[in-house]
């Protein structure tokens, strides 16, 4: 025979009811999902901040080789540096850039 304090009580009340336990699993689950949402969504904003910085990038490059171009477009006193056939959307110019005792003008289109 098992000694009686050895023994299960069966009217003992200590635990969880099936409602506290359903309340605090669906508590849960919803803080879960709202730490992924918030997580995907950070996700994808430092992806688009990675492009806004990568075009940055590209476009400051760009602009430094168009400048550098520009500035050397002063070829001669009588020639204009920027041409006729230039419109708001597209230029043409003539630039001289090296380092040769003689430089030949270069037509650049754009």
């Amino acid at each position: 025979m098992i000694p009686p304090r050895l023994r299960p009580d069966l009217t003992d009340q200590r635990g969880f009811t099936l409602v506290e336990l359903l309340v605090t699993m669906i508590a849960g689950l919803v803080i879960t999902l709202a730490t992924l949402t918030m997580l995907d969504i950070s996700v994808q904003q430092s992806a688009k901040v990675a492009d806004r910085v990568e075009a940055s990038q590209r476009g400051r490059v760009a602009m430094e080789q168009l400048i550098q171009e520009l500035h050397s477009s002063c070829v001669a006193a009588s020639v204009a540096p920027v041409l006729s056939g230039s419109t708001s959307k597209n230029i043409q110019f003539l630039s001289q850039f090296g380092s040769a005792a003689v430089l030949t003008p270069n037509l650049h289109t754009g």
